[in-house]
């Protein structure tokens, strides 16, 4: 069976391909105003990340209400879509890509607030791909100022730094409970304690403890390195 297909493009005019345009444009805009904040803050989802983002759901999202308007118009054909059946498939595929930023060290987690970010991001592309201007703006707004304002409050409390220290006790002439009661004097809470002991090494000590206070990474490091027993040791900020 053969059919006469229109040309796509005929289906529109002047107007209707700059307003297509202007969907792309204000998701590239709102997505690089939101991986602008993000790329300040050093993460690795920055600004191209969610400008490309932001287009491609708007792009798709143009594609899934308007992209068949010349197959349901052949005769004797009758067509059955889901306008939102694309839309559906970009947020259940954004999963991968918020999966790629995140990473579990030790008892950290990182990146969950960038892979959060990434889906509304592809949530207001999906906004300007379908033309509702007025929400995709506003959503873009409200998610930089709750960033903002969500990291000024976390500065203001106090919060948890979990550390990896490596000791060799025998070589600093130290049992395991004085290297228990050191830490505990530079205000550290031991999570775990383990040991390991041999012919050539003696005794080395690995524990996990948490620093509970508002000293900032630098000084926690810079009071780590003060201790002459410490080998050797890991930062987690949570």
């Amino acid at each position: 069976m053969h059919f006469d297909l229109i040309p796509l493009f005929h289906y529109f005019t002047a107007i209707d391909y700059l307003d297509l345009g202007l969907r792309i444009i204000l998701s590239a805009v709102c997505g690089a105003v939101i991986g602008l904040e993000r790329e300040r803050r050093y993460k690795n989802a920055g600004l191209r990340t969610h400008v490309i983002v932001a287009i491609s759901a708007a792009m798709l999202m143009i594609v899934s209400k308007y992209g068949f308007l010349d197959i349901a118009s052949i005769p004797d054909v009758r067509l059955t879509s889901d306008g939102g059946r694309i839309a559906a498939g970009v947020i259940q595929s954004i999963g991968f890509l918020g999966a790629g930023v995140i990473f579990v060290r030790k008892e950290s987690i990182i990146g969950l607030t960038t892979a959060a970010g990434l889906w509304a991001t592809v949530g207001i592309g999906l906004c300007f791909g379908s033309g509702m201007y007025i929400l995709g703006i506003s959503a873009t707004l409200i998610l930089v100022l709750v960033n903002i304002l969500l990291r000024l409050h976390h500065q203001r409390i106090s919060f948890q730094t979990i550390i990896t220290i490596t000791s060799n006790v025998t070589n600093h002439n130290m049992t395991t409970e004085e290297f228990s009661m050191e830490l505990v004097k530079a205000g550290a809470k031991l999570r775990d304690f383990s040991f390991t002991r041999s012919e050539t090494n003696g005794i080395v000590v690995k524990t996990n403890i948490v620093l509970s206070d508002k000293r900032t990474m630098v000084e926690h490091v810079q009071t780590l390195e003060s201790l002459p027993f410490v080998d050797s040791f890991e930062v987690y900020p949570s």
